[in-house]
């Protein structure tokens, strides 16, 4: 029941639109957050860490399409999966994210775009991978202080080329 709710919560906070004043309106959808194949801060994970993750990716994703869009155009964007780069090192009393040349990011999601009259300008399914994150680690990065310097240097380049 307690699970129930939490989920419920969860979903209707985050199936929200953040519209930026004068900017592009982002709406983001988590399509079943607790199946993505690696989504949490630590290597055993709760409902409230994933709350905090789809917080700070919704922010992110919504300042990013705000800075590569035109104004007054809709990004609607549903993330299907996400395997965030690295995997966690028990060091017996805490965990910590470590991140190796042979690791992989997977950010999966479909997405919409619309104009200022609401028509679809594109629309598509995405699979975004990379099979070596460290290289992201080479280039100073607005994304440092976030739980996402990875995923989402590889959704700003894709984002640059829509």
């Amino acid at each position: 029941m307690q699970i129930n709710k939490c989920l419920i919560a969860v979903t209707l906070t985050f199936l929200t639109t953040i519209a930026i004043a004068g900017k592009v309106g982002t709406k983001v959808n988590f399509n079943q957050p607790e199946k993505f194949t690696d989504f949490k801060t630590k290597g055993i994970s709760g409902a409230k860490d994933k709350e905090r993750l789809m917080k700070e990716l919704t922010q992110l994703i919504a300042a990013s399409v705000a800075e590569f869009l035109d104004k007054g155009n809709i990004f609607e964007i549903t993330i299907n999966n996400i395997d965030m780069a690295g995997s966690f090192l028990n060091l017996g009393t805490e965990y910590v994210r470590t991140i190796s040349d042979s690791d992989r990011i997977r950010f999966d999601f479909s997405y919409q775009l619309f104009d200022k009259k609401s028509e679809t300008i594109k629309q598509g399914e995405v699979r975004l991978t990379n099979r070596n994150p460290k290289i992201f680690k080479r280039i100073r990065s607005k994304y440092d202080h976030t739980k996402f310097p990875y995923e989402m240097q590889l959704f700003d380049n894709w984002l640059q080329k829509l």
